[in-house]
């Protein structure tokens, strides 16, 4: 559903460790993003975990987003507790957003993701998650990387649109979504005793009673 009107407040979590040769290609497409969404309307957050150069580089690409009125910050931890699921967790406890996207260094969000995606939350005051479906830049660069591609289309094209169909468990899959943030935090937030702290919370949160949308043409 269209609805110009439902434009709520959304926190863009970018969980980071060491992706010096991607990270200004997500700044870039999340600056976009939120310029499209208005950006009045949205903080990108950078949890920036990075042991290498990369978080010189993070520094000067939020120093020339700051001259756009865009807002973007960066979560630096004095460790690496719980990993990924750790530095959500951070960034879930200092976020004041109503809705949190999440999105992995190696992707290119597309500008009216938001936009198209919001809305359904209006609408279904019990959706906790919207997920949307990878697709991939170098599919036909070598034999592995169509290999792979094709693993990851089965399961979002056969995996997750079964289960939506029969109306089974989804899985959250870590990148690539929206969350309602006070569901997450009423299923306890991210957990880092499992290396799929996304499946585990979807999980929990479906336990509460709380639904998630797949949208395969949200890509």
């Amino acid at each position: 559903p269209e609805d110009p009107f439902f434009r709520p407040e959304v926190s863009i979590h970018l969980p980071v460790y060491n992706e010096r040769y991607v990270v200004r290609r997500l700044l870039a497409a999340c600056a976009v993003m939120a310029e499209a969404y208005g950006i009045e309307k949205v903080s990108i957050l950078i949890l920036d975990d990075s042991d290498d150069d990369t978080a010189h580089e993070i520094d000067l690409i939020v120093g020339e987003y700051s001259h756009k009125n865009i807002k973007m910050d960066v979560l630096r931890r004095t460790n690496r507790s719980g990993f990924k699921a750790g530095a959500l967790q951070a960034a879930l406890e200092q976020t004041r957003e109503e809705f949190i996207a999440i999105f992995d260094a190696d992707f290119i969000p597309p500008a009216d993701v938001l936009m198209r995606s919001l809305p359904f939350f209006a609408h279904n005051e019990r959706l906790g998650i919207i997920q949307s479906r990878w697709t991939h830049l170098n599919r036909d660069f070598n034999f592995l990387t169509r290999a792979i591609a094709l693993g990851i289309d089965v399961h979002f094209f056969i995996e997750q649109t079964g289960r939506y169909s029969a109306e089974c468990f989804q899985n959250f899959n870590g990148s690539g979504g929206v969350l309602r943030k006070k569901y997450v935090q009423q299923a306890g937030g991210w957990s880092a005793d499992t290396l799929a702290e996304d499946l585990d919370l979807s999980y929990r949160m479906q336990c509460l009673g709380y639904r998630i949308l797949y949208l395969q043409d949200l890509h």
